[in-house]
């Protein structure tokens, strides 16, 4: 933990220094100066509003899979209904998930403080590239969010306090120079994977076990490997599809890519291709799963879920079908359904008996 919030903070320092400044002189001066009165006008918005643009800086769709990650598996641990629904499992997930949703904010906030200048070309309308929330305040944000979380994941279980360390190192190490990871590719997509798929699957279940024993689930722990595995292969598509829609700012700033270096419409195929696969084989593992079950119950529960599942992979089919690959906005709207389906998965992972 110690070390973990070392790196962060060195990494945060770095950050707060600014963003690598690498384009024309001249742009930056008035994007500079947009910035300056949009934060101006920022100041004189009604409070809701405010709070609006607070939660657009959460970056939604991950604050959302994080919020969904840890209750799922919570209910995928839980032996029974009585479990899932007792003190425990309650006291549990509060003190896991609010540490990791505060974590969840640190890392993509960070990554808005060191990508400024390149999300006022990919993503204009985030609110620290468009003006809506000055640099000082994010700053604030992402200073306090990380001190709130690792604070209270010393109150937590030591699987918790292994995933915020874990994700604040790589979460610096992954926006904030020196180590700047998204500069390489696969060190990128490896920090992301790692995250998402194995020290949240791994920790999170390992915390949710240790709370609900002896009413934990012995069958949930030999199938967690599977867990990590589907999960980091949904992983590697999201890592993949991330950067697709964003070339324009990469190319401008150098950030080298896969997108870039293959081609939007190639790594969209190999994304969308992934994704539906990784849901593909997911709905068949469930349907050879039913027809070992022993109980009728049991085997139709199974065979229910890979019909879900297969539904999902068809209809990413579909939606990757009618994707314009070299236009950004399509590819981002394909992106976002991406993570639905990642959404769409944890939520029928308590049903996996």
């Amino acid at each position: 933990m110690h070390a973990a919030l070392t790196v962060a903070c060195l990494c945060l320092g770095d950050a707060f220094q600014g963003p690598p400044r690498l384009a024309p002189r001249r742009a930056l001066r008035a994007d500079g100066r947009n910035a300056a009165v949009a934060a101006v006008e920022a100041e004189r918005r009604p409070l809701a509003a405010r709070a609006r643009t607070l939660f657009r800086f959460t970056r939604p769709h991950t604050f959302v899979g994080t919020a969904v990650a840890v209750p799922a598996l919570h209910a995928y641990a839980a032996a029974s209904a009585a479990a899932l629904w007792s003190r425990a499992c309650a006291r549990s997930v509060a003190s896991a998930l609010v540490p990791a949703l505060l974590m969840n904010v640190f890392i993509t906030g960070l990554n808005q403080l060191c990508d400024v200048d390149i999300d006022r070309v990919n993503k204009p309308h985030l609110p620290v590239a468009s003006g809506e929330l000055s640099v000082h305040h994010a700053r604030l944000v992402v200073g306090a969010c990380l001190v709130a979380a690792l604070a209270l994941g010393r109150r937590s279980s030591a699987p918790v306090q292994r995933v915020l360390a874990g994700s604040a190192a790589l979460g610096a190490a992954y926006s904030a120079p020196p180590l700047r990871l998204k500069r390489s590719p696969l060190l990128a997509a490896l920090s992301i994977v790692v995250v998402r798929g194995v020290l949240v699957n791994a920790c999170f279940y390992a915390h949710a076990r240790a709370n609900l024993a002896p009413r934990a689930r012995a069958a949930a722990a030999a199938r967690l490997p599977l867990v990590v595995a589907f999960f980091s292969l949904l992983g590697v598509a999201i890592a993949l599809m991330k950067d697709v829609p964003d070339t324009q700012g990469d190319t401008t700033f150098g950030v080298a890519t896969y997108a870039r270096r293959g081609g939007r419409p190639r790594v969209f195929a190999l994304a969308s291709g992934l994704l539906g696969g990784t849901l593909g084989a997911g709905a068949l593992a469930l349907g050879v799963a039913a027809a070992r079950a022993a109980a009728p119950a049991r085997a139709a529960a199974r065979l229910a879920l890979g019909a879900a599942l297969g539904g999902v992979a068809l209809d990413a089919r579909r939606r990757a079908a009618r994707v314009d690959a070299g236009s950004g906005e399509a590819v981002a709207d394909f992106y976002m359904h991406l993570w639905k389906c990642f959404f769409a998965c944890y939520a029928l992972l308590p049903f996996v008996r």
